[in-house]
């Protein structure tokens, strides 16, 4: 009996195992040298960028490149499907300050919404932010320090909702921070980093994950 009930419980196990696995549509690790052929890349000429040996895609946005105080932006979205999803990934800012970076949700070039974090001129500490590009979106807005530069965020879509959500070191969980919702079909996900121009900033991105 108890060798059945053994069995049985691993079945169930690998079940439950399989049908994560199973949900997760697109897992980009920044493992190759080049992005795949599905992701669309817009940048400012002067935003160096790459796929570096440990596996981060690094984005450097150099002071010294450009003019002082002029904003640069980079933009990496990839095309999504109707039907509900999650999407997440990972940060690490290894340098700089004003700055914006983090997920951004897109219909066309004048309705995003972003949710990221976000760090002054002469700042130490970012801090969550999530944002309207136009009022085809309504949310809840607010700020929030960042305990840490490491950070990983999710984006969950519900129906016309989005929900926000940051991974908490101490509760080994995400935590939700805010909502959206959206009147126009979504029709790209993906990241993006902005810098304000007035010291060399550096973020890494660790992975991309979209979960059906």
């Amino acid at each position: 009996m108890e060798a059945k009930r053994w069995i049985v419980g691993c079945l169930l196990f690998l079940l439950v195992q399989l049908n994560i696995w199973a949900r997760v549509e697109i897992h980009e690790e920044f493992r190759d040298e080049n992005l795949s052929i599905e992701w669309e890349l817009t940048n400012d000429p002067s935003v160096r960028w790459m796929i570096d040996k440990e596996g981060f895609l690094s984005i450097n946005f150099d002071v010294e490149e450009t003019m002082r105080g002029k904003d640069e932006h980079f933009f990496l979205l990839r095309p999504v499907g109707k039907g509900d999803w999650t999407m997440e990934s990972r940060l690490i800012i290894a340098a700089g300050s004003g700055y914006e970076t983090g997920l951004l949700v897109y219909t066309n070039e004048e309705i995003s919404y972003r949710w990221g974090v976000r760090c002054f001129e002469g700042k130490s500490e970012p801090e969550y932010f999530d944002g309207l590009m136009s009022n085809e979106m309504e949310g809840w807005g607010r700020t929030q320090t960042a305990e840490e530069s490491d950070i990983t965020l999710r984006i969950i879509k519900i129906g016309s909702k989005l929900e926000l959500q940051y991974w908490d070191d101490f509760e080994q969980d995400f935590i939700a921070y805010s909502w959206a919702r959206y009147k126009q079909p979504i029709t790209k996900i993906g990241v993006y980093a902005n810098s304000q121009g007035v010291e060399t900033v550096v973020i890494l991105f660790d992975y991309f994950k979209l979960i059906r």
